[in-house]
C-alpha cells in the first residue's frame, strides 16, 4: 500500500514542472513555473535585439500571470545564486549558457 502511494506522487501531474529547473532537483513547483516564466522573458527580451532583460522586463513580463512579488524574489534569488541568471549591471541580467 505505501508502494502504491509513492507511485501515485511520482506520477503527480505537478512533477512536470519539476523538470522545468536546470541543474536542480527543487521540489517546489511554483518555484519551478516562475523561474521558466522569467527565463522565457528573458530569452524574448534578447531575441527582440535588447542587450540585456531589466529587472522591469522580467517582472512585467510574469506580473499577468498573477506571480507574487515574493516569490518573484526568491525565483530571481535561485537563478543568481545557481547560475542561470548572471547580473551584470544594476538591475540588467543576461542568462548563461546551461
Amino acid at each position: 500500500d505505501s508502494q502504491k502511494g509513492e507511485e501515485q506522487l511520482e506520477h503527480h501531474a505537478s512533477n512536470v514542472f519539476l523538470d522545468l529547473m536546470p541543474n536542480d532537483n527543487s521540489d517546489d513547483p511554483l518555484l519551478a513555473i516562475t523561474c521558466q516564466a522569467m527565463l522565457m522573458v528573458v530569452d524574448g527580451e534578447l531575441a527582440k535585439g535588447e542587450p540585456v532583460a531589466t529587472l522591469e522586463s522580467i517582472f512585467s513580463g510574469v506580473q499577468h500571470l498573477g506571480i507574487e512579488d515574493r516569490e518573484f524574489d526568491e525565483a530571481l534569488d535561485h537563478l543568481l545564486s545557481t547560475g542561470v541568471l548572471l547580473e551584470i549591471d544594476d538591475d540588467c541580467f543576461i542568462p548563461l549558457p546551461v
